[in-house]
């Protein structure tokens, strides 16, 4: 299963797939959807957005060591955001799923401001 992101900054739209997880946590991410949220830099590591309105529920796979390019979930916060530097392990990320497109994730790394990126079902 793939979802689509579409990314809107600048009065422009780039859109890419997220091949997703079969986790029971990126199944019931899979369910909220279609989803709208602000994303904004963290660290210069990774884009995250504020809190989900529902929290996930359901568990990953234990023992996940981040990638760049990974869709995740943040229990703690209960938000989700994406890798495009390398960040360490931490028992609270969930993987969701992982970008299909490396250009994509270049251009959402160039981002300097907050954006909107609209995730939608496939």
């Amino acid at each position: 299963m793939s979802v689509k992101l579409i990314l809107e900054a600048n009065g422009e739209k780039l859109s890419t797939n997220v091949a997703l997880d079969s986790s029971p946590a990126a199944l019931e991410f899979a369910s909220l959807l279609p989803l709208s949220l602000n994303f904004s830099d963290y660290v210069g590591k990774e884009k995250i957005s504020p809190a989900l309105s529902k929290r996930l529920t359901k568990q990953g796979k234990s023992g996940y060591i981040p990638q760049i390019g990974d869709l995740f979930y943040f229990s703690p916060w209960g938000n989700l955001g994406i890798f495009y530097e390398a960040q360490p392990p931490h028992s609270g990320l969930v993987f969701l799923g992982k970008l299909e497109d490396s250009a994509f994730l270049e251009t959402l790394k160039a981002q300097r401001g907050d954006f909107i990126l609209h995730i939608q079902g496939q």
